[in-house]
């Protein structure tokens, strides 16, 4: 579990939202706002509209995520139950379809948690600390230069080398601020996944503590009821040695009804010699 929450936060500092070219998506913000300078580009609104694609590229990473944790849940889930029932047989087949159905009462709940830390995220901006200002104020530095528009590729820490050609038929103040607005989103997404990883990783927590309070027994009581509906039980209550020699009992059955059917056509077919 631990493994796959560690992993969990570096693929989602790994998403890239698709973009056609180098500063496309920011470059289009940019030149569409009438006043922008470099003190604001930092601004809620652009860095929300930003956020909003990145967390539509990061859904995808989420859902496999979740999707391995309760995997997991149910590998484990299913061997307590297997294991509390020993050796009889007879019931493992049904208590994997109940630790299935529990881990899915689970991991329901917990995504709708899940959206509503999204959602939380997409609403506010939340610079206030104080090494995402220290940080930023670095990121206001970095410029493409001429001869690197020239060349058509430049190298930045956080993107590695990327391709810049196309950039040299747009203005160069924008360049400049959709460079800028891209480098501070890019801090901004750090914090993001902070701040989501330590949340997700509390409510799963919680969710699973849910899962062993109440969604073990309601789902019990309901596989309860099913089996005994009418006052009749559904479920042979047989001992194990009995399951096992029934079992033997119906193979050896019908292992004797293909010999018959097998004599009784060698039989058709030589009954002339009768």
């Amino acid at each position: 579990m631990t493994t796959i929450l560690k992993h969990f936060r570096a693929r989602l500092l790994d998403v890239r939202y698709e973009d056609v070219e180098f500063l496309d998506y920011e470059y289009q913000l940019v030149s569409s706002q009438n006043s922008l300078s470099f003190e604001n580009i930092a601004s809620s609104e652009l860095i929300l509209a930003i956020l909003e694609k990145q967390i539509s590229a990061a859904r995808n990473t989420i859902h496999n995520c979740v999707k391995e944790i309760f995997e997991y849940v149910q590998l484990i889930l299913e061997k307590v139950f297997i294991d509390l029932a020993q050796d009889y047989y007879q019931l493992h087949l049904l208590l994997k379809q109940i630790a299935r159905d529990i881990v899915e009462w689970t991991k329901k709940g917990f995504m709708k948690k899940v959206e509503e830390l999204l959602k939380l995220e997409q609403k506010v901006v939340n610079t206030l600390e104080d090494r995402y200002t220290v940080i930023l104020e670095e990121c206001m530095s970095v410029k493409i230069t001429d001869s690197e528009l020239e060349a058509g590729a430049k190298s930045i820490k956080e993107f590695g080398s990327v391709k810049v050609g196309h950039l040299k038929h747009y203005p160069k103040h924008e360049v400049d601020l959709a460079l800028k607005l891209k480098l501070s989103f890019a801090l901004y997404w750090v914090h993001v996944v902070e701040r989501f990883d330590g949340s997700f990783s509390m409510n799963l927590l919680s969710s699973l503590k849910d899962m062993i309070k109440v969604g073990i027994e309601e789902t019990l009581t309901s596989y309860h009821s099913k089996l005994y509906e009418d006052n009749e039980p559904k479920l042979l209550e047989v001992e194990p040695v009995v399951h096992i020699n029934m079992e033997k009992l119906e193979t050896r059955t019908v292992c004797l009804n293909e010999i018959i059917k097998e004599i009784a056509m060698i039989q058709e077919e030589y009954a002339f010699l009768i």
